[in-house]
């Protein structure tokens, strides 16, 4: 480390012991100053104020309890991987953290991310600590060999930055504060100022320097393999990170809790490729690239920010620009390592069905439709497909009576503090299973893709039966053309039940 380094690290550990120490100094004055009001009234004063009193002692204790720090249990983020098991990945890490100067982590991870990360964990306050590293496994289908080091250098970046072992007092201090804000926030809204204005002006200061430890990590992982590669896996990073996390929550989520096991880097490609998910990804993209901004509170530069520091840098030598893939193993099944790390019970994991996705939504989906409108069979069986323009209308009276119908509201949340927008999702979902359901049992064909409206066919005519109620309620049809609708698809002769 040199010395322009180490001073960096020392200034961001004095910054970081400063906000630690200010934050316990700033609640210990607060609750002891509670106690003293007490002991003033009562020894001092000779009398007692019940209100007063009460204020005090539930205040102190409430910041008393939330300053102390909790113990750090970590848990796994993935399987745990081995030399023995990935001897061509750990010779690629091992390379990188030799150029960056630094010891390879004690343990490694794969994670169900578009993303890697270090950290240290155990020990208390980072003392007593190892170093450890987590590697998303969709990166090694998203980029080649180069990319994936870039994603490696900048995190050895962190390590070589000190960035980590600072890492255990920042979190804790910030997980104190947070804690802190929202229990006295739920005891007194007064306490709640000065700890309110603590926590914005930590998150300021904190998430400041973290970006800046990240473009000082961009700059070496560019130095490390050069700054074509760095951009090229940020790039990467940020365009398919968001749309993964949607894959897993609404496509492959539900199928695993239905009991199934489909395959789940097949299915990603698969969803990256809908027209729809495309469309999404290329304009979230594109508003990262021209976001020029971060807010103060971001803990990352945005990425336009990070590519325009690393466009003035070598660009690297053409390396290795071998899929990511060719760095794992064949005989091994990064999936099944995957899902039994994050269901744990090995029971169920056991129980898992292996399907592939063409089957998922006849096989999977289409009973849960049944089961889902059975609550509100009375209230579908009087809506037939022309009469619904009419429904559509006033979609407020029909939210109203599915919600009485079918429970579905917590007793506190009355039906007009349901925001409209809810209220039509509600009802669209709804009406799109009863549609569903019918149309199956009418001999209409499932026809759906990852990421796309699900859609029946029969013949030469298509319906997507989740479109239907947002496109009357919008009245992108008018009262003929659907009427003119449900005749042309044979739909006046259906009944939603």
């Amino acid at each position: 480390m040199n010395r322009g380094t180490r001073l960096s690290l020392f200034g961001r550990a004095f910054l970081a012991l400063l906000l630690t120490i200010g934050f316990y100094s700033l609640a210990l004055a607060i609750a002891f100053g509670l106690l003293y009001l007490i002991y003033l009234e009562f020894v001092v004063l000779g009398r007692i104020n019940i209100r007063l009193t009460i204020f005090a002692l539930i205040g102190a204790v409430v910041i008393l309890w939330s300053i102390i720090p909790r113990p750090d249990r970590f848990t796994p983020p993935g399987p745990r991987i081995t030399r023995k098991q990935f001897p061509a990945l750990f010779n690629e890490i091992e390379k990188v953290a030799k150029l960056t100067g630094q010891n390879m982590p004690r343990d490694i991870y794969l994670v169900p991310d578009v993303n890697a990360f270090v950290a240290e964990r155990g020990g208390f306050m980072g003392i007593g600590r190892k170093r450890i590293m987590g590697i998303g496994f969709p990166l090694f289908q998203l980029m080649n060999v180069d990319e994936l080091k870039a994603v490696l250098a900048h995190e050895f970046g962190h390590y070589f930055g000190g960035d980590t072992a600072l890492g255990p007092w920042i979190y804790k201090t910030r997980e104190a504060i947070i804690r802190t804000t929202v229990n006295v926030a739920q005891a007194n809204r007064w306490l709640y100022i000065p700890f309110e204005a603590y926590a914005k002006m930590f998150l300021r200061v904190t998430n400041a320097v973290s970006r800046q430890q990240e473009f000082t990590a961009d700059r070496l992982a560019a130095k490390t393999v050069g700054a074509q590669a760095v951009i090229s896996g940020l790039q990467k990073v940020h365009k398919f990170g968001y749309a993964f996390n949607v894959f897993l929550q609404n496509e492959y989520a539900p199928v695993i809790a239905a009991g199934y096991k489909p395959p789940m880097l097949e299915g990603f490609r698969e969803f990256l490729k809908s027209p729809i998910v495309t469309e999404a990804v290329n304009n979230s993209y594109q508003e990262q690239l021209t976001k020029g901004t971060t807010n103060p509170y971001d803990s990352h530069p945005s990425l336009k920010e990070r590519i325009a520091a690393l466009e003035g840098l070598p660009a690297g030598a053409n390396g290795n620009d071998h899929p990511a893939s060719s760095l794992l193993p064949a005989d091994v099944d990064l999936e099944t390592l995957i899902l039994k790390q994050v269901i744990r019970e090995e029971e169920r994991f056991s129980s898992l069905k292996d399907i592939p996705w063409e089957n998922v939504a006849e096989t999977v989906f289409a009973p849960q439709w049944s089961d889902n409108i059975k609550p509100f069979r009375q209230i579908l069986s009087e809506i037939t497909p022309p009469s619904l323009f009419d429904a559509a209308q006033n979609p407020s009276t029909l939210f109203a009576r599915l919600a009485s119908t079918g429970k579905i509201l917590p007793p506190n949340v009355k039906i007009e503090q349901v925001p409209q927008e809810v209220q039509m999702q509600v009802i669209s979902n709804i009406i799109g299973m009863a549609f569903a359901v019918t149309l199956k049992q009418n001999n209409w064909k499932i026809k759906t893709g990852l990421g796309e409206d699900l859609r029946f066919v029969q013949a030469n005519k298509e319906i997507a039966p989740y479109r239907l109620f947002p496109k009357l309620a919008a009245r992108e049809l008018s009262r003929e053309e659907w009427v003119e609708y449900c005749e042309k698809n044979g739909l006046n002769q259906f009944k939603l039940e």
